[in-house]
């Protein structure tokens, strides 16, 4: 092998031999890796996880309700937690985050929803939501979670982004930045690759308390993990964890040093708006991924699509991702001091040459589109395709959503109506990746007798 590319990787590539442990029957190595683990994060139960965030999520969605059960379920969440719901049969009842107006996201989850929500849902198994959110916005968990431990059922959080939360004091001091598994969730997922030196489809799974059905989550965890798992990753985890123990505190003293740098340029940025700690206290806002940078370029001569193209041709700074009014870099403490120069050096550079100007842009917003069935029951319906911008009053027989970060627009079983059909064809001209319409087809359910 020594003749082909990447060959060191076939060095640690090997299988289930005898001395190193077995994934899903874990009683030597492994299990002393994921015990490891567990100690760092303050979990009683961690599991590594080969087939990324999305396999947490099937099983702790599987594991914590029953086939034809209901779950609330954050309207913000990503499309393997609705992959979920088709997968387990699980009737779904959203929980819409509120908007921050003023940069147009997502922001937390209020507990005064959830708390209405399960009095009108007393049939719910298990609430599921994210935080951080995709652009580092905290919800108050330890409160939702309280209030959803009253009722005796679990609390699934997708913290895919937020595996580095809860290790540095100053950053959960000053920002808010808990891991929920210290705020009380039952389930805690988190992509390890994400914000950590981990390879990528790397994750865990961290599991507390006695709600949650532990043997019933480690069954689904061996049908949705791969029954070859990679050691190449399993041993990446371990070495993340590794990282974390040893040299942890003085990466994050580096990184808070070049993080606290780096926000001076908000004094220097004309035009550009550089999201900061304003945020913490409004829209349902409780903290904020300090690591994670977002850029409004709302009332510019320039969008979140064309910013993420410049930075990424001219200053060769690949960007997290773009949306049509901003654009999202992201940080972690394996950034070097140079990058985050490079990085303020070409904003301030793009600033000088944008001129302010009152534009009109399409305010985000969740669209609450009107459920005809289930997403689970679609499944076993014809189908057709016709033009996006023909079909209100159609229902959906597939998923629309921006990619990254995968959060759908519509999920199956859906009605399209015509605020969707104007904000698609708004993101389309932005030039977003708009996954599930092709050629400006979109799949929907025949029409039924009824009409539909």
């Amino acid at each position: 092998m020594k003749e082909y590319p990447f060959c060191d990787s076939y060095k640690i590539d090997i299988t289930e031999i005898d001395g190193f442990d077995n994934l899903h029957e874990a009683h030597g190595i492994i299990e002393k890796a994921q015990e490891r683990a567990a100690f760092l994060y303050g979990s009683s139960e961690t599991h590594f996880l080969v087939n990324g965030s999305t396999c947490g999520i099937l099983s702790a969605v599987s594991g914590s309700v029953k086939k034809n059960g209901k779950i609330l379920m954050a309207a913000n969440s990503h499309k393997s937690a609705f992959h979920a719901l088709l997968l387990n049969c699980c009737k779904c009842e959203f929980i819409y985050p509120e908007i921050n107006e003023e940069y147009e996201i997502a922001g937390g989850i209020h507990p005064s929803d959830v708390k209405k929500l399960l009095q009108k849902n007393p049939d719910t198994q298990a609430v599921f939501l994210t935080s951080p959110t995709y652009d580092g916005m905290i919800s108050p968990v330890r409160e939702i979670a309280e209030i959803v431990h009253s009722k005796g059922i679990v609390l699934i959080v997708d913290e895919a982004h937020g595996a580095h939360f809860g290790f540095y004091e100053p950053f959960i001091k000053a920002y808010g930045m808990r891991s929920s598994v210290q705020e009380g969730a039952d389930i805690v997922i988190q992509s390890v690759h994400k914000t950590l030196p981990s390879y990528t489809q790397t994750a865990l799974i961290h599991i507390n308390g006695n709600l949650a059905d532990r043997e019933r989550i480690r069954r689904y965890l061996k049908i949705y993990q791969t029954s070859s798992p990679s050691y190449v990753l399993l041993g990446g985890i371990d070495r993340c964890m590794g990282i974390l123990e040893t040299e942890g505190q003085d990466l994050f003293i580096r990184w808070e040093k070049n993080i606290r740098e780096f926000y001076k340029i908000r004094e220097d940025l004309k035009h550009i708006k550089f999201l900061g700690d304003e945020v913490i206290g409004s829209s349902g806002i409780v903290g904020r991924d300090v690591g994670k940078f977002l850029f409004s370029m709302k009332n510019t001569t320039t969008n979140g699509v064309c910013m993420y193209d410049i930075l990424r041709e001219k200053y060769h700074i690949q960007l997290e991702m773009a949306a049509g009014n901003y654009c999202l870099a992201m940080s972690t403490f394996m950034d070097t001091e140079e990058g985050f120069r490079r990085l303020k050096e070409a904003l301030i550079e793009i600033d000088s040459d944008l001129k302010g100007i009152e534009t009109f842009h399409e305010k985000f917003k969740f669209l609450k589109m009107s459920k005809v069935y289930e997403i689970y029951e679609v499944q076993d319906f014809k189908t057709e395709t016709a033009l996006f911008r023909e079909c209100k009053g159609r229902i959906a027989a597939d998923f629309i959503y921006v990619y990254p970060p995968g959060i759908p627009m519509i999920v199956p079983g859906e009605e399209v109506d015509g605020d969707l059909i104007q904000s698609v064809e708004y993101m389309r001209e932005q030039g977003l990746n708009v996954i599930g319409i092709e050629e400006g087809k979109f799949r929907i359910l025949e029409r039924q007798d009824n009409g539909i």
